[in-house]
């Protein structure tokens, strides 16, 4: 019997039931889950990280109407699962929807979605912060970003939603849903140079995004169109080319739906992605030229996926349904396929799931 321990986030604002954070003791084999902390004194914790070496626990304040969110780090103790407070920082931008740790874990990076409000200007897209084991350190890189696609009601300004490193750290990818595109930076010593834009179909909408263990392949989940985009990598310069573009819905779906969240399993031989309306997690089968496949969906028995994470043994995967309020187990089979175990897990309007590992 494994135990496996786990964070989630929740909005807890006007109205919203979450409770914050929540940290859980999850039986591996069974699905039984004990809830061991419930951390207040934040707002809107709608993204929770786990840092590489588990040690640390990032969040990011995601209000709407705020001038600029907050991105807060607390350290894990890994035996009661209780987190303590180190520090917060200004997110120079609002609606802070993400968090990313560098490779080595010294490093962090958020994406602000920016706000709603017609005429303002362009959020901070991205920040990046110095980490150590006493906190966040002050902004040592940003970026703006700017203009527009083609869906007028979600693509009218820069809509940044998620920052990964390459495997190296030598460059910052950033998901622009807005611009239909990943800018991608070179990064040196906390400081980011823009490079070039990797772009998507147009509409698409690139909300999250995820490398493969062998570093030469590069995943991006399409919010508003519902699929996957799969690109070769070239490390030397950090140059991504598009391969294939695929539905992350079963032919002939006309259910309204939204991706949202994108995982790889360890051998890098499936695809996750979250569809929240159509509320399944879409299986892709990882061919040998990279190219990312439509295999099944497997329904969340919830709604609206938020978000989900998979342990280190890539045997688990945890999705939290935000508008059920629960979080659903899966095991993972030998052929990356999932099945159902165990009882719905209470929570409130989940909308991040993080596996210490």
């Amino acid at each position: 019997m494994a135990k496996l321990l786990m964070y989630t986030g929740s909005n807890n604002r006007g109205g919203d039931p979450g409770k914050g954070i929540e940290a859980w003791s999850v039986d591996s084999q069974t699905g039984a889950a004990e809830q061991l902390a419930t951390i207040t004194g934040i707002e809107n914790p709608s993204y929770v990280k786990v840092s590489p070496d588990g040690t640390l626990l990032a969040a990011v304040e995601e209000v709407g109407g705020w001038n600029e969110g907050n991105a807060i780090l607390y350290a894990i103790d890994q035996a009661t699962g209780a987190l303590t407070y180190l520090n917060k920082q200004a997110t120079r931008g609002s609606i802070t929807c993400h968090f990313n740790f560098s490779p080595d874990g010294r490093f962090g990076a958020i994406a602000n979605y920016s706000t709603l409000a017609a005429g303002t200007p362009p959020d901070c897209g991205t920040a990046v912060y110095p980490v150590s084991a006493s906190g966040l350190g002050p902004v040592s890189g940003e970026a703006v970003h700017s203009g527009t696609g083609p869906n007028p009601q979600r693509q009218e300004r820069s809509h940044a939603h998620c920052a990964v490193w390459s495997p190296d750290a030598r460059h910052l990818f950033v998901a622009d849903l807005g611009l239909d595109g990943v800018m991608i930076y070179g990064f040196d010593a906390g400081k980011i140079t823009f490079k070039r834009k990797a772009e998507v179909p147009p509409g698409s909408g690139p909300r999250h995004l995820v490398f493969h263990p062998n570093g030469k392949f590069f995943y991006v989940v399409n919010e508003l169109i519902s699929s996957v985009s799969s690109f070769a990598y070239d490390a030397a310069d950090g140059v991504l080319t598009l391969l294939h573009t695929e539905s992350s819905l079963p032919a002939g779906t006309e259910v309204t739906s939204y991706c949202s969240a994108l995982k790889i399993s360890p051998d890098g031989k499936h695809l996750y992605a979250g569809n929240r309306g159509h509320n399944s997690i879409t299986r892709f089968a990882i061919g040998a030229d990279g190219i990312a496949k439509f295999v099944d969906t497997t329904s969340t028995e919830g709604d609206w996926p938020r978000d989900f994470d998979i342990d280190k043994s890539g045997k688990v995967l945890a999705v939290g349904n935000q508008q059920s309020h629960d979080i659903r187990l899966f095991h993972i089979g030998a052929d990356g396929s999932l099945t159902r175990f165990g009882a719905p897990i209470p929570s409130g309007g989940v909308t991040a799931i993080a596996f210490v590992n």
